[in-house]
């Protein structure tokens, strides 16, 4: 339903705030990321930390310096070092440098202070400090001194305290120094431990450390990459995507879902960029302009080129950036840091840098490689004076690009720039259109809005109708079920276009509603809606995704992980409410697998959305249930799925609850109710005529009258289908209703092993057990127990429960816990929640 506003002129077209569809699943991670310093412990760094304790119990060795750029973890390295000293029961002092510039006054201060050994009233520095060298060269003990940033001591104080580490060599006591770079003059006195890059396994165990979830697949190496494996990058990366909402969790696991990274000016990060502040901020926009990067620099900051070129090397002495190709260009060490520097620019700054880079490749004076530079820097400009030339080379660039973030952006833009009302509406239907496509209906809505309001009348029919429909199903997306109410009973009078049009749009919302049973548009008005913009996913069973066919097929972790990144995406952006079919077959696997609290957070999440047809959730919300043994309470949300499905005129889907309602009854004894329940079963087949109604008749018919044919007919269909769980789940009920039949079992055990299907597994053996059926693999059933016994704990189930899903008593369950945490050497619960969070778990050592 749209309400009335005023005409919206130019230049007050405004990107929106997008509506989140957020959930404490898939929130953005609550753990702040930390630079590195003293009391963070280093990722990959054990092998560094060896070497540096095995140069301290060295007698003969005076010092040891851990060398590498700003952030690549040097102070964390000593740190781990001195604790893992004083936990040895050995002597340490720390010798810290401010971040201004040490003279030899100053350390030769510091020294005598950390030491113990202050200075004498009127003692010169280099008295004091032969002084102190001599107390040091008499110790009996062993003393190691940790002294932290060495480089920002003067030439002269780094000579002299060169000199008196050398001084030392024989004596109980060792420096453990740290700097940017070893000087040539101390490097034939001094072992060195050069700071490499972090791999991406050692990216992937920050990541893991810091959000408390894996990264998704391809994650830790893309942050590795854009950081390049500097720690302290990593962890002000991990910070700013969190900031800008780009990081979402779900299942666990940590999705990348938005590009931007912000941090205040004043973070840890920027510490040592002070000196060329403004300098380095507009290279971070300016940079991919190559040589002409440092004269436009000038001219943004007000300075002198030469003074660009000095700051430029101090940051190269930094090793914040290195000489990029061709010659006088730059390049950030760490890409990242280039978008965490842009967004610290003030508005005044990134407008005027913006338009320097745009006049400079409009002016053939400077050229860039990249097809997004241009149009990016076109949105930081403000208003060209050419609006129209900057308008289309936005157009232009959004119809190219395959990047729905970029798109959106360009397009919202170039709508802003045109000022004529017919280009403007066109544009906003791009937009519209454009972003729908790619599952931005929060951006579609918007632009959809604004068109409807003010510019109906300068679309034609077809894309004002385009338009309707991404906005009723963009109300869909972000949960505006009043809205949407208010429109299909009242609000699709008045929407503009002919009585056909409006007919669509009511059918549109009433579906978006699940109110199918209220929809009496005609054929006519369906099949438009079926054929507009694929809408054909959400106004009926939802055809299978890449994750649900991977589901489907077997491919289980394929599955899981595509799901997760589909269900983090729409965490950012307002999705369609197609997405119930993904929610269903992710809490489905992981009941399957024992995870059985994270396959309720998945429902819950779901649960709190508007979604189509969520009667479809009854199953595996059932089966989760069953699994904790509230037989009772899984009958009712079966029952529950049929009654809204019923109410609101909907078949899809229902096959399957009514085969789970046959099967509750017949469980219970109650025969009458389960004929009932599988005569429904039947009908819907033969109304459907789909396979898949088809095989749940053929199991309903077998809960009532087990029969040879009919167990081959189901399991023909289920081969057929070429779905390995609901294979298995078809070969395990036939083995179950037809006595001696062994040969399924073991068929389905087999399946069900190769999916790691812990659950279904282990009630299969149970009925191979008590049908005196052979159980194949003593070894690797005593192994799998343990497994399923570990991913239970990890999902914090209680004693009670434990014994529920393993069908033994707490008294068992006490036994088994006792023998698991003796085995494996796990001190808790939580040690081994921590583990298999980390991949690094071994329930079956």
């Amino acid at each position: 339903m749209l309400t009335p506003a005023s005409a919206i002129q130019p230049g007050e077209l405004v990107l929106p705030t997008l509506p989140q569809v957020t959930a404490p699943a898939t929130d953005p991670a609550r753990t702040s990321a930390r630079t590195t310093g003293p009391g963070v412990r280093s990722v990959g760094r054990d092998d560094v930390v060896a070497r540096v304790l095995d140069v301290c119990a060295r007698p003969a060795a005076p010092a040891v310096v851990v060398t590498g750029p700003t952030g690549m973890g040097r102070s964390a390295v000593l740190s781990q070092v001195r604790e893992k000293l004083v936990e040895a029961g050995i002597a340490t002092a720390e010798i810290r440098i401010p971040r201004a510039e040490s003279d030899l006054p100053d350390l030769v201060t510091r020294l005598s202070d950390g030491l113990g050994l202050p200075l004498a009233r009127d003692e010169c520095a280099r008295t004091a400090l032969s002084r102190v060298v001599s107390t040091l060269a008499g110790r009996r003990d062993r003393l190691v001194v940790f002294l932290d940033d060495v480089h920002r001591l003067d030439a002269d104080a780094r000579a002299v305290a060169t000199s008196s580490i050398s001084a030392l060599a024989g004596s109980p006591v060792t420096f453990v120094c740290a700097a940017r770079a070893l000087d040539a003059d101390a490097a034939a006195l001094v072992h060195e431990e050069r700071l490499r890059p972090l791999s991406a396994s050692a990216v992937e165990q920050l990541l893991t450390d810091l959000l408390r979830a894996r990264p998704a697949p391809g994650l830790a190496t893309s942050i590795r990459n854009a950081c390049a494996g500097i720690p302290a990058v990593v962890r002000a990366a991990v910070e700013g995507y969190q900031r800008a909402g780009g990081l979402r969790i779900v299942d666990q696991q940590a999705h990348l879902v938005r590009s931007a990274a912000e941090l205040p000016a004043t973070h840890p990060v920027f510490a040592d960029l002070d000196p060329a502040w403004h300098v380095v901020k507009a290279l971070a926009v300016l940079h991919p302009l190559g040589s002409a990067a440092p004269a436009l620099i000038a001219e943004a900051v007000g300075i002198e080129e030469e003074a660009v070129g000095e700051a430029l090397h101090e940051l190269r002495e930094a090793g914040v950036v290195l000489p990029g190709r061709p010659a006088g260009s730059w390049r950030f060490r760490a890409p990242v840091l280039a978008d965490l520097l842009t967004a610290c620019l003030g508005p005044f700054e990134r407008q005027l840098i913006a338009q320097l880079a745009v006049n400079a490749l409009r002016a053939g004076t400077a050229t860039c490689q990249s097809p997004d530079y241009l149009p990016e820097r076109l949105v930081d400009a403000g208003t060209p004076a050419d609006r129209e030339r900057a308008a289309a080379d936005l157009l232009s660039a959004a119809a190219r690009t395959g990047n729905g973030e970029l798109a959106d952006r360009w397009l919202w833009t170039a709508a802003r720039l045109l000022t004529d009302p017919a280009r403007r509406a066109a544009a906003l239907h791009q937009h519209a259109v454009t972003c729908a496509r790619h599952q931005r209906f929060g951006s579609a809505l918007q632009s959809a809005e604004v068109v409807l309001r003010n510019l109906a009348d300068q679309l034609p029919p077809d894309s004002l109708q385009d338009l309707q429909i991404i906005h009723v199903v963009g109300l869909a997306g972000s949960g505006a079920t009043a809205t949407l109410q208010e429109l299909a009973e009242h609000g699709w009078r008045s929407i503009p276009g002919g009585e056909e049009n409006r007919t669509v749009i009511r059918a549109a919302a009433l579906r978006m509603l699940n109110r199918r049973q209220d929809d009496n548009a005609p054929e006519a008005a369906s099949e438009v809606l079926r054929r507009t913009l694929s809408l054909a996913d959400w106004l009926d069973v939802p055809e299978p995704s890449t994750a649900i066919g991977a589901s489907f097929a077997g491919r289980w972790d394929e599955a899981l992980d595509l799901a997760r990144a589909d269900l983090a995406a729409a965490s950012a952006h307002v999705h369609g409410p197609e997405r119930t079919a993904t929610y269903r077959e992710m809490a489905g696997i992981l009941t399957a697998r024992g995870q059985l609290n994270r396959a309720r957070t998945v429902l819950d999440d779901a649960r709190r959305q508007h979604l189509l047809l969520p009667h479809l959730l009854a199953v595996p919300e059932a089966e989760l249930e069953t699994t904790l043994g509230a037989t009772q309470r899984a009958k009712a949300l079966i029952e529950d799925g049929l009654r809204f499905a019923t109410e609101n005129g909907i078949t899809a889907g229902t096959g399957e609850l009514w085969l789970r309602l046959a099967e509750f009854e017949s469980q219970t004894g109650t025969a009458a109710a389960a004929r009932e329940c599988a005569k429904r079963v039947q009908e819907l087949a033969e109304q459907l005529g789909t396979t898949g109604a088809r095989l749940n008749a053929l199991l309903a018919r077998l809960l009532l009258q087990p029969d040879p044919r009919t167990a081959a007919e189901a399991i023909e269909l289920a081969e057929a289908r070429n779905r390995p769980f609901e294979l298995a789940t078809t070969l395990a009920a036939v083995a179950e209703s037809v006595a001696g039949k062994q040969k399924l079992a073991h068929a389905a055990y087999e399946m069900f092993g190769e999916l790691d299907a812990l659950i279904p597994r282990a009630r299969l053996r149970k009925l191979m057990r008590a049908r005196n059926m052979t159980v194949p693999g003593r070894s690797a059933t005593v192994a799998e127990n343990e497994r399923l016994l570990a991913a239970l704990i990890t999902e914090g189930l209680t004693n009670s429960q434990l014994a529920t899903v393993l069908g033994t008593s707490e008294k068992s369950v006490e036994g088994r816990l006792t023998r698991f945490f003796s085995k494996t050497g796990y001190r808790s619960r939580t040690e081994l929640a921590a583990a298999m969070l980390n991949g690094t778990a071994n329930p079956t050592a």
